[in-house]
């Protein structure tokens, strides 16, 4: 990895340019794959997002308001979303430094959860993979956009 790394950096003239970074440079440079910047403001977003993980596209998004312990200016990697079988909507997200430090609702230590829920969404309470569980309504409000990288093999095959 490390040489992935210093060719990465060398790409963007140094380290220092990596830092704090935007994700759709990043994600252009390492697919070369189409990328869709997306404002999360509506139920059609939460379509969205589950459709494009249903089509294993990757999706990123960018955190701007600290709140529950989400660090702002930070990029989190949307892992997936769920409807679960009252009609909450949840969005399954992962913090890449592989800390998890979210507190708001439905975070791991939370009430909300049920053995029927858990079951629904495959839920694991690692808190040492970072990743975590937030309502959709709140998603919209802390990441007002987000990255899904269109991964399509046709797009590889046909180079």
């Amino acid at each position: 990895m490390p040489i992935l790394e210093k060719a990465f950096a060398k790409l963007f003239v140094n380290y220092i340019s990596l830092d704090g970074g935007y994700q759709p440079i990043a994600f252009r440079a390492l697919t070369n794959m189409p990328i869709i910047t997306n404002k999360a403001e509506d139920l059609d977003d939460f379509r969205i997002i589950n459709k494009a993980d249903k089509n294993n596209h990757l999706i990123s998004a960018s955190c701007i308001n600290t709140k529950h312990g989400l660090i702002a200016y930070h990029a989190y990697t949307v892992m997936s979303a769920h409807t679960l079988s009252d009609g909450t909507k949840l969005v399954r997200m992962r913090n890449p430094w592989g800390r998890e430090a979210y507190t708001g609702p439905w975070c791991d230590d939370c009430g909300e959860w049920n053995d029927e829920y858990k079951k629904e969404v495959n839920y694991v309470n690692d808190k040492t993979d970072g990743i975590f569980f937030m309502p959709y309504e709140l998603f919209v409000f802390c990441f007002p956009y987000y990255y899904v990288v269109i991964y399509d093999e046709n797009l590889i095959q046909n180079r």
